[in-house]
């Protein structure tokens, strides 16, 4: 079993980079696009999608 404070890091780091990843894509995609669909889509791509991971990574980190 890994110790928090590593599982945890680990675990940040994936999600940033995917955040950051999402983030840069979603701008490239909708450029200029100020619908409320285009916002909330990105928006909601942007939060969940990492935090899923964060979940994920964390938790096969934690159990190791």
């Amino acid at each position: 079993m890994a110790d928090l404070g590593s599982a945890l890091f680990t675990a940040f780091i994936v999600s940033f980079i995917s955040f950051t990843a999402i983030a840069l894509y979603m701008d490239h995609k909708y450029k200029g696009d100020t619908s409320m669909s285009g916002c909330l889509y990105s928006f909601f791509a942007s939060f969940f999608i990492p935090l899923i991971i964060f979940v994920t990574v964390f938790l096969y980190n934690f159990s190791l």
